[in-house]
């Protein structure tokens, strides 16, 4: 019916793709469910789809979210899954880290909670998606130990350390190992009064994007597409994570 159009916004072609007519089948999708305040008061959503699931659909928008394509259409999909109880970003390469998820054998740190409980998790993962749990200390080298000229002593040293982030009182349990699901798969899985508790955690973490989700807020037309940055990992010298102490 149109020949053209027209929008303010640059380079608009990047962020819908050609895959414009998808694009438009899920802004129209999130919109009658935002509406609707959730997927249970769109009986009609399923209504007469006796080879088309809930849980197909999920995939389906997890499978959108993983793609490589245009931030338009991976946005709407990751809005369309929180109402689904699904929060943050999927990706092919979250799905591969996320089996390092609760290995113990290769964890270098430990998150101290007051409770006494701790979990073991993987440093340069946490330092490079949610740097604000760390603080970072130059690695106290001995140089009567350790010269440079062996990079097998200093292996074998290193093995030997065990880094401890000890961390607030108000930092609870469950809250942080949907953190730690988000960190290393680029998205968690909670409910709704889960979900209240996770927000102020999440804001304090400076974690905008999975915020985002969290409140629901629509995608911005444009917004890049956030996603898991592992490179970032190679600017960092050899650092130790000392005790650490999230303020009160």
């Amino acid at each position: 019916m149109f020949s053209s159009r027209t929008c303010c916004q640059t380079c608009t072609e990047d962020w819908d793709g050609r895959g414009v007519l998808l694009f438009f089948v899920l802004w129209g999708l999130a919109e009658l469910i935002h509406h609707s305040s959730s997927v249970r008061n769109c009986p009609d959503l399923f209504h007469g789809q006796m080879e088309y699931t809930e849980a197909q659909l999920i995939h389906k928008l997890q499978e959108i979210c993983s793609d490589t394509s245009t931030p338009g259409l991976r946005w709407y999909a990751a809005y369309l899954l929180s109402y689904f109880g699904v929060y943050g970003f999927p990706s092919r390469l979250g799905k591969r880290i996320g089996n390092a998820l609760g290995e113990k054998e290769n964890a270098d740190t430990q998150l101290i909670l007051k409770s006494g409980e701790s979990l073991s998790i993987h440093g340069v993962v946490l330092m490079v998606q949610c740097p604000s749990l760390l603080q970072t200390v130059e690695l106290p080298l001995d140089k009567k130990r350790f010269d440079g000229s062996s990079v097998g002593q200093y292996t074998e040293w290193k093995k030997k350390f065990k880094k401890e982030v000890h961390l607030s009182s108000h930092v609870h349990h469950l809250p942080l190992v949907k953190l730690l699901e988000f960190v290393y798969l680029g998205y968690l899985q909670a409910g709704e009064d889960l979900v209240k508790t996770l927000k102020s955690f999440v804001e304090d973490c400076k974690l905008q994007p999975l915020l985002q989700m969290l409140h629901r807020n629509r995608p911005k037309w444009g917004m890049p597409f956030p996603g898991l940055y592992l490179a970032l990992a190679l600017n960092f010298d050899a650092h130790v994570f000392s005790y650490v102490f999230l303020l009160d």
